[in-house]
């Protein structure tokens, strides 16, 4: 089971997120500073949202709906905190956005 504050991959119908748990109650998530997971010829990013026609990085979001989630791998974790400015960590490529 997910802790509030911990970073975790959500996977839906729709893609893959990553997220710090801020609530999960009767299979409801919410996650905060949550980014859509994208792929380009560069490799793997993060979206600046997690909606084409929402706001650019938005606040939290609440999952009503996902298929499962799952630990992070840390290396995604480093470049998630780079991303939104939780902190900041050496860049040691593999992730771009980060």
């Amino acid at each position: 089971m997910s802790k509030v504050g911990e970073v975790i991959t959500v996977m839906t119908a729709n893609g893959e997120y990553v997220g710090k748990v801020k609530n999960l109650e009767g299979g409801v998530l919410t996650l905060s500073d949550p980014r859509m997971i994208v792929m380009s010829d560069d490799g793997m990013g993060f979206a600046n949202g997690i909606a084409m026609t929402g706001i650019q990085e938005p606040k939290e979001v609440t999952f009503e709906s996902y298929t499962f989630f799952t630990e992070t791998d840390q290396a995604v974790v480093n470049a998630w905190n780079e991303h939104t400015g939780q902190i900041v960590v050496p860049n040691k490529g593999g992730i771009v956005g980060a």
